[in-house]
């Protein structure tokens, strides 16, 4: 499985903890925000991260994650792999590893909803629920 190749390499996991906890305490997000997206995308290297938040929320359209109404100063985050992944496989470790690392250190509390997904593919729920 996949999440045993990143696991090995513990610098993916802490790396991607950091980014969220900085965002988290470093930022002042804004109340109106009522969702964050984590976007994922293809870069040459492998796979880059972003984060915006959004002053509106919907289960069924997913047009609100191209809000820009919150953006932190450290955006993105990259990652290079000697392997090359699949973007499912990636996905799914992003989705389960930022799940973990939010509920672990309860961060983003203020915000109801946080999704996790490539630009043009389907928006996966981190946190909240469809409604």
């Amino acid at each position: 499985m996949i999440f045993n190749f990143l696991r090995k390499n513990e610098s993916n996991e802490s790396k991607l903890e950091k980014w969220l906890n900085s965002i988290s305490s470093e930022e002042k997000i804004p109340n109106t925000i009522k969702a964050i997206n984590i976007g994922l995308f293809e870069t040459q290297e492998g796979y880059s991260l972003y984060l915006i938040g959004s002053n509106t929320y919907s289960s069924t359209d997913d047009d609100w994650a191209s809000n820009e109404d919150f953006t932190p100063k450290n955006k993105y985050l990259g990652f290079n792999f000697d392997k090359k992944l699949e973007w499912r496989e990636f996905l799914d470790w992003v989705h389960h590893e930022s799940k973990n690392i939010i509920g672990k250190n309860n961060l983003f509390t203020n915000i109801d909803t946080i999704t996790v997904g490539f630009d043009d593919g389907e928006l996966i729920l981190v946190k909240g629920t469809k409604q």
